[in-house]
């Protein structure tokens, strides 16, 4: 929910050069911004179905370089030591959570076990691959 949303919003705000000094911006401001520019009606909804577009597109060119679910990782360091800190001191996060996240990820996403847009996600978002 969230975390796809707000990353189709970035993907949206880069294709648009906004500044990431900006913060978290709706995609209904970024569409107030467009309409008058473009001359059209632009909505937050239609900006939504960019955003799933731009992520899916950028997927679909990755995998086609190799990268696969195993790609998707953090760096050890994050994964085995013990923050010593904190709010999380004296947790980390387990490669089996890590795991559990990404397989959730890539189900909301439309994506497969190994991290591939599926046919339908593909179709859904209007990708011509």
């Amino acid at each position: 929910g969230e975390v796809i949303a707000g990353r189709n919003a970035n993907g949206v705000k880069w294709s648009m050069i906004l500044c990431d000094f900006w913060g978290k911006v709706p995609t209904s401001l970024m569409a107030s911004l467009l309409t008058p520019g473009l001359g059209e009606e632009v909505t937050g909804a239609d900006l939504d179905a960019v955003g799933e577009r731009v992520w899916n597109l950028g997927r679909l060119f990755n995998v086609r370089a190799g990268f696969r679910a195993a790609q998707d990782t953090l760096p050890r360091r994050i994964l085995e030591e013990v923050h010593a800190e904190g709010p999380h001191a004296g947790r980390r996060l387990a490669p089996e959570d890590l795991a559990t996240m990404r397989r959730l990820y890539y189900e909301r996403r439309g994506w497969d076990a190994d991290g591939v847009p599926t046919p339908e996600t593909v179709r859904r978002v209007g990708v011509d691959v």
